[in-house]
């Protein structure tokens, strides 16, 4: 009996046919394990646990089975992959590679190599026949001309009658060497453009530096202007940087830019007596409330502190513990009566003196100074502000207008008037009217 027909036969086993199975039971050995059990009892219990493992066989094996498929499939795929990988990690061939490639088959061909391709035709004198060319020959040489990235003729070998062809290797070499080396044009450095304003090698001017002040509003940002547009000739100060832009190459007259106060810029001139300065632009305050604490002289009073300390000294003068000597307070009524004798005028020079605010040698103004500082600025107002900050007037005058006086002389004949809203103007004889004798530097 077959096994298969044995395992049919376990499939639907039971004990009433046991005996049937075990006369044809190829392995008696399966039941005659127990002692002392009939042979019936034996066969159907090992009938029983054939047809248990027949009918139901072992989960490893299903495992077994579908693991051997997936190492199957995961091969195939991996297999398919390396292949591809493989593929694109070869190298490509250059133009020039290619070049020489094709330049040693053709040697080979004319060193009596058997080639791969068909030889070129030969041609022979005197035969009217055409040649017809190889056409996996054709197709090779074209291939090599059309790969050549290089703009250049395309040229035919030339061939002897053997066939062979006369371009060497090191011919071709050079050829695309040489193309190689005229399509590659040189790089040349870039350097970035320096950020930033650049700075004149010119000197500056006076009149340049009354536009930039007048222009930026603040002083420190004419400070800034300036250090920016041009190179200082000196440094100078202690704990305050002072920077000197010669006007001439002697440093006779100077443009000083300093941080105090919050940014200054002046004018120098060595002619000048100490102290004297032509102020074009300032951020400086405090000195008003420093006199008045600290009693300090001041030789350049700008003009808004000029303004403050008289309303300050018109309070005290009147008050009972006032910060006054009893001195000054005589000074200054002796004044008063005086202005009161006088058509609309109120010394300032003489009040700032009396109060210590402004030294008796402190500069004055003159007629040279207030022509120079005039001629540098483009209107009137630039001019007044200058010499307002610059020099204390010696007194305010006038009823509907108001003038700011400079007595050039001690008997008040020669004077600069600065006409509010007018123009600064140069009276030859101010205390007679009939005879003056004006000139406005402005027109």
């Amino acid at each position: 009996m077959k096994e298969k027909e044995i395992r049919s036969l376990l499939h639907h086993a039971d004990e009433d046919i046991a005996m049937q199975i075990a006369e044809r039971w190829p392995y008696p050995d399966k039941w005659t394990h127990t002692a002392g059990s009939s042979t019936e009892h034996n066969v159907a219990e090992s009938v029983s646990e054939v047809a248990v493992t027949v009918q139901h066989p072992p989960v490893w094996r299903y495992a077994a089975t579908f693991a051997a498929v997936l190492l199957l499939i995961g091969g195939s795929i991996g297999g398919i992959m390396l292949m591809q990988s493989m593929r694109r990690s070869e190298p490509v061939p250059s133009a020039e590679e290619q070049c020489l490639a094709s330049s040693e088959e053709q040697s080979d061909a004319s060193s009596g190599s058997e080639p791969d391709t068909m030889p070129l035709p030969v041609i022979v004198p005197g035969k009217d026949e055409e040649p017809v060319e190889s056409v996996e020959a054709t197709a090779e040489i074209n291939i090599n001309a059309e790969t050549m990235p290089f703009s250049q003729e395309k040229t035919e070998p030339n061939t002897d009658a053997a066939g062979s062809s006369d371009v060497s290797a090191a011919s071709l070499e050079t050829d695309a060497t040489a193309s190689v080396k005229e399509t590659t044009a040189p790089t040349e450095a870039v350097t970035e453009a320096p950020t930033g304003p650049a700075k004149t090698a010119e000197r500056i001017t006076l009149a340049e530096a009354v536009r930039i002040c007048s222009e930026s509003g603040e002083a420190w940002r004419a400070c800034e202007t300036i250090r920016d547009r041009y190179e200082p000739d000196a440094h100078d100060g202690s704990g305050i940087d002072y920077q000197m832009f010669y006007l001439d190459d002697a440093g006779n007259e100077m443009i000083t830019v300093s941080s105090n106060g919050g940014g200054e810029v002046y004018y120098r001139n060595r002619s000048m007596g100490d102290g004297e300065r032509w102020l074009l632009a300032s951020n400086r305050s405090g000195f008003a409330d420093d006199f008045v604490k600290y009693r300090s002289t001041v030789y350049d009073l700008q003009w808004r502190e000029t303004t403050q300390l008289l309303h300050w000294v018109d309070n005290e003068l009147n008050k009972p513990d006032s910060a006054l000597s009893d001195e000054q307070k005589a000074q200054l009524r002796s004044l008063a009566e005086e202005e009161s004798s006088l058509w609309t005028t109120h010394y300032i020079r003489r009040r700032m003196e009396i109060i210590g605010a402004l030294s008796p040698d402190a500069a004055h103004l003159t007629y040279d100074k207030a022509e120079k500082i005039c001629s540098a600025c483009e209107t009137p107002e630039q001019a007044m502000e200058i010499i307002l900050n610059s020099y204390v007037p010696g007194y305010d005058w006038g009823s509907g207008m108001t003038y700011y006086n400079y007595s050039l002389d001690a008997e008040g004949k020669a004077t600069i008037s600065l006409v509010v809203g007018s123009s600064v103007i140069y009276w030859e004889n101010f205390a007679d009217p009939g005879n003056r004798n004006m000139r406005d530097f402005f027109q």
